[in-house]
């Protein structure tokens, strides 16, 4: 599970905890249905 704002998507660290194949949610204030969501999705990541 990850909790990410909007403008954080896309981005990256220097320190990375895991990668998006390890993830199974996403939680951001986003509809769940938004187009910039597509990706993770695709990924098959719940979105909430």
């Amino acid at each position: 599970m990850a909790l990410s704002i909007a403008e954080k998507l896309d981005s990256s660290q220097k320190i990375r905890v895991c990668g998006l194949d390890d993830l199974d949610v996403l939680i951001t204030e986003l509809d769940p249905e938004h187009q910039r969501l597509a990706p993770y999705r695709n990924l098959n990541l719940e979105i909430m």
